[in-house]
């Protein structure tokens, strides 16, 4: 994410009732590598995802980090206090403004949220895709093309989509309980592993998969364990 401490802030285009205002990328000592400080937040969205190096975002007892796969979404009027983090000596990350289509509003409702930032954290196998989405949403916005922002803004739906088709946490949980089906595997184990405490991914899992999250040999012989070891996002990882 971007660095040092100036306050100024890239101006940012007047955009319609539904419309991609701009996207771009952000590299240590790039033009836009400074902290980015805007008290009462902007009128859409910021979506940003951390390529490479840490980021931080806000201070003191509210700061957090980002590392490489974290993916932030700034609510509207949302305070933006983030940027390269000063011991980070690279840093590298993609980001897209926008004004949503009505119809996105449950997709921006996201599961972790501080302070109106949601983040998610992408495991290895989803990174490449979502690298992948972001360079062709920048690429197809400033092509010039006919209907760019259009196909743009389709790109950017197709991406809001996979972020909240299947919880990657939830995902890399089942993969983790599957790969360790010959031990007993604590919940407190598997929360480590992705990140959460173990209360929070208790919540999670019953939410999404309907079921109690159960680790060890004997719970993942159990039929709802095992579609929990099956689920879709599961299996793609497995096949990736």
């Amino acid at each position: 994410m971007a660095s040092s401490t100036t306050s100024n802030t890239p101006p940012v285009q007047h955009v319609a009732a539904c419309s991609l205002g701009v996207s771009g990328t952000t590299t240590a000592d790039g033009p836009l590598d400074f902290f980015i400080d805007r008290s009462h937040g902007m009128k859409g969205f910021i979506l940003n995802l951390t390529i490479k190096g840490k980021g931080l975002v806000f201070d003191g007892e509210n700061g957090f980090d980002c590392l490489p796969g974290d993916m932030l979404l700034f609510q509207p009027k949302t305070a933006h206090y983030y940027g390269r983090a000063p011991d980070s000596p690279d840093g590298h990350h993609c980001w897209v403004y926008f004004r949503p289509r009505a119809y996105w509003k449950d997709w921006l409702q996201w599961q972790d949220v501080r302070k109106g930032v949601g983040r998610l954290r992408l495991n290895e196998t989803l990174r490449g895709e979502f690298d992948r989405l972001f360079a062709s949403i920048e690429q197809t916005h400033n092509s010039g093309r006919r209907f760019a922002e259009e196909l743009a803004m389709n790109l950017l739906e197709r991406l809001l989509l996979r972020a909240v088709e299947d919880d990657p946490r939830i995902i890399e949980a089942c993969q983790y309980v599957t790969n360790h089906l010959a031990s007993e595997v604590k919940i407190e184990e598997v929360a480590r592993h992705v990140c959460l405490s173990p209360s929070r991914l208790a919540h999670l899992f019953r939410e999404q998969m309907g079921t109690i999250c159960c680790a060890g040999r004997r719970s993942a012989r159990h039929p709802r364990q095992a579609a929990a070891a099956n689920h879709p996002g599961a299996d793609r990882q497995r096949r990736a």
